[in-house]
């Protein structure tokens, strides 16, 4: 390579690190760092590398084929070509995966890497509780805690992050009980805003960790330390209070379409979305969704959606159980793929792929925006090293 490639191959991987702390960001960051990652990336003549990376990643290959399905959902659905195109460009994270994975393809830049990302959900933790200290403006009316984001991807970012540190400390025994109080104030952090997905999470990593920690003994003791934690959070935080509270209000009415509550509404969006599988297994078309919702939902009077908040529906409504199919493959290619990287990088993959896919069922993970890059971003770094072929 000349000196002018290696410094854009050099910079490409800059913008792969910056892209990394971009994510917790605003909507803007992460589309500029990504931008000029794929401009250095370009420049630098290196595009032949990322079909090394799909001929020798297994991840890649399911991520490509994904995007394709979704791009022949355009042509052959039932959605305007140009509401087609627009979705299809929300899935264009898919086409990250294998770039990033050659860029990242050093154990030393996949640190740099997940240090910026760590390093930015710090740098949210912070901002918040100086929120919650009236030391900072607070945001709006249900968001006060949130900075960057809205509550609900905030919440499932800071509670992926708590699990993050806490596995830090498990493997960096000379700052362990720094990065413990760090997870402690990060999970306190999740329970004081309105994300009710943040405290699923919360929960789920807590208990993946103590297990993988120690075993059966850590898992029971997770159990009382959820309850314990739960208990707590009733008592002293008055949004998490509420919002638990209108579960219990709300969800009685779940086949009321005057109950426009976000719990209610996504029963309603789930029971309907079923409906519209089983009168047509093979999708209506990428971008197709708010369309065929909104007649199946007025035949009942209620509100259209564009949003089922929830992928797996989302995924088979649009592309048809094959759509399904193979995002349900996708992520058990990574659980199962998880068993081939070392012990570190195993157990960080493991609660990754566990917080996608429950997430995933309160979420259209994939299709929004900050979710869907976490999610490319994350398994280009975990499952670069598997890539049997080396560039």
């Amino acid at each position: 390579m000349s000196g002018f490639h290696r410094r854009m191959l050099r910079y490409s991987r800059i913008m792969a690190v910056a892209s990394g702390a971009a994510i917790p960001m605003p909507t803007v960051w992460p589309s500029i760092t990504l931008a000029l990652c794929l401009l250095f990336w370009l420049a630098a003549r290196r595009w032949r590398d990322a079909l090394d990376v799909l001929r020798g990643n297994r991840i890649a290959q399911l991520a490509l084929a994904l995007y394709l399905l979704f791009a022949l959902g355009v042509v052959l659905g039932d959605s305007r070509l140009a509401s087609g195109w627009d979705m299809l460009g929300k899935y264009r994270k898919l086409l990250y995966i294998p770039v990033l994975m050659w860029i990242l393809r050093e154990a030393a830049w996949r640190q740099r890497a997940l240090d910026a990302f760590l390093a930015t959900i710090l740098l949210t933790l912070v901002a918040s509780w100086l929120q919650f200290l009236d030391l900072l403006p607070a945001g709006p009316p249900g968001q006060e805690y949130t900075v960057f984001k809205s509550s609900v991807t905030q919440g499932i970012l800071i509670a992926f992050g708590t699990y993050l540190l806490l596995w830090k400390g498990r493997f960096d025994k000379r700052r362990r009980w720094l990065w413990w109080c760090l997870a402690l104030f990060a999970g306190a952090n999740v329970l004081i805003n309105p994300g009710r997905t943040g405290y699923l999470l919360l929960i789920l990593l807590t208990l993946v960790f103590l297990y993988q920690q120690w075993r059966w003994q850590g898992l029971a003791v997770g159990i009382l330390l959820s309850t314990t934690a739960i208990a707590l959070a009733w008592q002293v935080s008055p949004v998490f209070h509420l919002r638990i509270q209108q579960l219990e209000t709300h969800l009685p009415a779940y086949d009321d379409c005057r109950d426009t509550s976000s719990s209610v509404s996504r029963l309603q969006f789930y029971w309907r979305g079923l409906s519209l599988i089983t009168a047509r297994p093979l999708g209506y078309g990428t971008g197709a969704f708010a369309q065929a919702y909104r007649k199946n939902a007025n035949d009942d009077a209620c509100p259209a959606t564009s949003n089922p908040h929830n992928q797996y529906l989302l995924n088979a409504i649009q592309i048809g159980l094959p759509g399904l199919l193979l995002w349900l493959t996708l992520l058990g290619m990574e659980w199962r793929l998880r068993l081939r990287l070392e012990t570190p990088q195993r157990q960080l993959a493991a609660a990754f792929v566990l917080s996608m896919a429950v997430a995933s069922l309160l979420n259209s993970m994939l299709m929004d925006f900050t979710e869907g890059h976490w999610f490319a971003f994350f398994s280009a770094l975990l499952y670069a090293p598997l890539t049997r072929k080396a560039p």
